[in-house]
């Protein structure tokens, strides 16, 4: 399905609801002050001065012990807030999903109370009406973008669309290797277990390694053969370390869900496919990712990556989207219209 050549209509016209990125980090300070330090410094979010920001940025820290980014100079190590950019703290470590689930929850809760300051103290609430984003970004902290980029795909999938009820899949490119991560997989697996490989990675951590140096052998040498697809071509999923979900993915049933580390982004484009929320393919949107900082081999080991991918196999090979969608539906704002912005 390509939506490339569907006319344009008008509701991001009317539309200054900001987009809000959620960054979530473990145990990588250094990574987390570079993503804070170049928001602050990015031509979009400079330009816009006292004028409300079209960007906001959550830090979704999960480390044992809180490190705020330096450049917040807070004494509050737990919830450090600078103008558009928030610092949260999660000790217990809810996950990468989980983790930007809590963000929200906490920015709904900081908002409803008038707590709090700046960000998620009532600029990204409407009144009585649910969190004011139209967009909320998911990402690791390994990588670098630029704002105006995002702003503009979204604008662009809001104004192709006429609504924000749609995954964005960038291009991300993996430092490293050069690798064009998306477009994922474009058509849904057939029952949904590529049963071979998995009963290879569960068999033992030798297979399990085998399959990762096999995997990254392939990604150094062969490239993606769909990241040639035209601009919004319809596909199956979207790689998780930088992925662009329009309110219209919340507002009707899609979630954050809590769950482990690993294998997030079958559990979108899951939920994406039964509420029949397109993911589309927007390459004019360039991301670079380092790629894997925080669950790097070298940072945690075989052994433990390999019990997060057990970890992560047992709790999808029963997971069904049905269990978890509808829980945010009220939390965002409903869609704008040109009467409602006025």
């Amino acid at each position: 399905m390509n939506h490339q050549d569907r006319p344009p209509t008008n509701p991001a016209l009317y539309d200054d609801r900001p987009i809000l990125v959620i960054a979530v980090a473990y145990k990588t300070p250094a990574l987390v002050d570079a993503l804070v330090a170049a928001f602050l410094s990015d031509p979009v979010i400079v330009g816009a001065g006292v004028a409300r920001c079209p960007v906001e940025l959550v830090i979704a820290d999960n480390s044992p012990t809180a490190r705020p980014p330096s450049a917040l100079n807070s004494a509050h190590g737990q919830d450090a807030v600078r103008g558009d950019v928030r610092y949260l703290h999660f000790a217990h470590n809810p996950g990468f999903s989980g983790a930007a689930r809590a963000s929200l929850e906490t920015l709904r809760g900081s908002a409803e109370t008038g707590s709090g300051q700046g960000l998620g103290s009532g600029q990204g609430l409407g009144s009585g009406q649910g969190l004011r984003y139209r967009a909320v970004v998911l990402c690791n902290v390994d990588l670098s973008f630029a704002y105006a980029d995002l702003v503009a795909a979204v604008d662009d999938a809001q104004l192709r669309t006429g609504d924000l009820s749609w995954i964005l899949a960038p291009d991300i490119v993996e430092s490293d290797r050069q690798y064009h991560v998306n477009p994922q997989l474009m058509r849904r697996p057939a029952g949904m277990n590529r049963r071979i490989r998995d009963r290879i990675r569960r068999s033992s951590l030798a297979g399990d390694i085998a399959f990762r140096q096999l995997y990254n052998l392939r990604r150094r040498f062969r490239p993606n053969p769909n990241s040639g697809q035209p601009a919004y071509t319809q596909i199956y999923s979207a790689a998780g370390a930088f992925t662009v979900f329009g309110a219209g993915y919340f507002l009707a049933g899609g979630v954050f869900h809590d769950g482990p580390l690993f294998g997030e982004e079958f559990a979108f484009a899951e939920q994406a496919h039964a509420l029949e929320i397109p993911v589309f393919w927007v390459p004019a949107m360039v991301v670079r990712h380092q790629g894997e900082a925080s669950v790097s081999v070298k940072r945690n080991g075989y052994r433990q990556r390999h019990e997060w991918y057990l970890a992560a196999d047992e709790f999808y090979r029963s997971w069904r989207p049905e269990s978890v969608m509808g829980e945010m539906a009220d939390w965002f704002e409903q869609a704008r219209t040109p009467d409602s912005a006025r």
